[in-house]
């Protein structure tokens, strides 16, 4: 997610490739919210996502909701801590203090490294979503005339 283009750092959410690093970090983001075994589950639809062979696979809707559910908790935490930057770089223009500068810099690795996290589970959400709703509108509709029960049904006179 990271790039490092002519010594600038650039991030994007359209890279093919994510590597072994990124999902380790991002389990290690979901661990502490879902536990380990949650957060695995996680880590593998984002891997299944990522997998070019499998783009006719059909998905489940929990695997899809789960995914939907990290990104809530990632844009909030990203909106959270872009805040509290915003905040500390306002002070930090107004003073000079070292201890401000630690946490700006802190705030700015943890903002990258969520960022990171966000753009990956986002963009296997949506593989996954695009998969799922493919599936559903092209699933065999039932004619429901031809369900139609025959029986009479007998009136009381």
């Amino acid at each position: 997610m990271l790039n490092e283009l002519s010594g600038k750092k650039t991030m994007s959410n359209t890279e093919n490739v994510n590597t072994e690093v990124e999902y380790e970090t991002l389990y290690m983001e979901l661990e502490g919210r879902y536990g380990a075994a949650l957060a695995q589950d996680i880590v593998d639809q984002v891997k299944k996502a990522d997998m070019q062979d499998n783009k006719n696979e059909t998905t489940d809707y929990m695997p899809l909701k789960a995914l939907s559910e990290a990104l809530e908790i990632f844009r909030a935490e990203t909106k959270t801590n872009l805040k509290k930057l915003k905040f500390i770089k306002a002070a930090a223009n107004n003073a000079n203090d070292e201890v401000a500068n630690l946490e700006e810099l802190r705030l700015e690795k943890e903002l990258e490294c969520l960022l990171a996290c966000y753009w990956q589970t986002q963009k296997s959400f949506y593989t996954l979503y695009n998969r799922f709703m493919a599936a559903y509108f092209t699933a065999p509709a039932q004619d429901y005339k031809k369900m139609k029960h025959k029986q009479e049904t007998n009136m009381a006179a």
